[in-house]
């Protein structure tokens, strides 16, 4: 696990820099038992600070807001913001940033909830920021993790797919080569990751869900929808008729939240003490994730903040016209989206269930025995 993180600080005030120096060195003192440590650069200006956030691996970052171009410039506010649209655009990580004058932040940046405001003229300014991304510390700690996980599997992508296959790429404009590559990229490592293999650990019901949707301004399958109280809907509308957005309405099966039993199974799924009886609890709750119910039924884990699953019911349809799903108050109502790992198996399972022919019954008193054989003359 990391036990050194690195801090970005963009400040050109020496007496700055120096009070933010003591409260890491009093941190990591303080710390020293747990072996936790911060590192930090620092950039006096925009071109320092950009090449750090092109060239450095940086956990987290804090940002004087006034500070100057290049060394030759005076500081303005300007530059500070244009520092943290960079982060925000290159880099996922906690942003802190100092300033005298709050209302010189720019409103959108403000709003982000991984970006906190610290006032420089407070007494334990450095301290109060320092002890802020602590706080974050387990949350930084995951995400460089998952960073050198992507960059193992991504080592074998680059070794095994993708340089024997690099003379077959066709010529490109570079940037849009680097853009076929990414995607492949990101698609080897979703299958990688995802493949049931030895060194992958099972999925987690956390990953079922993508929120908020990535298809921000418009309805797609998978999204899960609150239209009214108590109710919950999802699109199976084909994919590609949601994505070209050419049908007049969209298909919506309700979902019913809790299962009978789950509670109980859950609790004797965590009692280590009773082997048996959490094995029994265990195998229970795991034939209800493989779908083992009834054909008009799916299960899908809990949405993020709740605890009861959810039970998508295939025979209660309703539809709704396109442009009233698309609308910004049934958006805003949209929970969640289901990801496309688990939503292949949804649209799989709709599909079978609609598409069920039957036949006629067949009145079970009209079938015929089996004629008994006469016994043969003489015996």
């Amino acid at each position: 696990m990391s036990k050194v993180l690195r801090i970005l600080l963009v400040e050109d005030d020496e007496a700055q820099i120096d009070s933010f120096n003591d409260a890491v060195n009093a941190w990591n003192v303080a710390n020293a038992a747990n072996e936790r440590k911060f590192n930090y650069q620092v950039a006096g200006n925009v071109t320092e600070a950009e090449s750090l956030i092109q060239g450095s691996r940086i956990d987290c970052a804090l940002i004087d807001i006034r500070i100057p171009a290049s060394k030759e410039e005076k500081p303005k506010h300007l530059n500070g913001n244009q520092i943290i649209n960079s982060l925000l655009l290159e880099r996922g990580l906690p942003i802190g940033v100092i300033s005298a004058n709050m209302s010189e932040l720019e409103p959108e940046i403000a709003d982000k909830q991984h970006v906190r405001q610290f006032d420089k003229g407070d007494e334990n300014t450095a301290e109060n920021a320092v002890c802020w991304l602590a706080e974050n510390w387990s949350m930084m700690e995951v995400l460089d993790l998952v960073r050198h996980r992507m960059e193992q599997a991504g080592a074998e992508i680059f070794g095994k797919r993708l340089w024997p296959q690099w003379n077959s790429l066709p010529v490109t404009d570079p940037k849009q080569t680097a853009e076929i590559v990414a995607r492949q990229y990101a698609s080897h490592l979703v299958d990688k990751l995802g493949l049931e293999h030895p060194e992958n650990i099972e999925w987690h019901p956390y990953e079922a869900y993508v929120s908020p949707s990535f298809h921000e301004m418009r309805a797609h399958t998978g999204d899960i929808f609150q239209l009214e109280e108590g109710h919950l809907w999802i699109v199976v509308s084909p994919q590609c008729d949601m994505a070209t957005q050419k049908i007049p309405n969209a298909i919506l099966c309700i979902c019913e939240p809790g299962i009978d039993g789950w509670d109980g199974q859950l609790n004797k799924a965590q009692d280590v003490a009773k082997e048996e009886k959490r094995n029994k609890a265990l195998d229970w709750i795991r034939k209800k994730t493989n779908q083992e119910m009834p054909v008009s039924k799916h299960f899908l884990p809990p949405l993020p903040g709740n605890f009861d699953p959810l039970v998508v019911n295939f025979s209660a349809v309703r539809t709704m016209s396109l442009e009233d799903l698309n609308k910004a108050e049934n958006l805003n109502r949209r929970k969640a989206s289901v990801s496309s790992p688990f939503l292949a198996n949804v649209a799989q399972r709709f599909g079978a269930y609609i598409s069920r022919t039957g036949q006629p019954n067949i009145d079970p008193a009209t079938f015929s025995p089996t004629p008994k054989e006469e016994p043969a003359e003489g015996k």
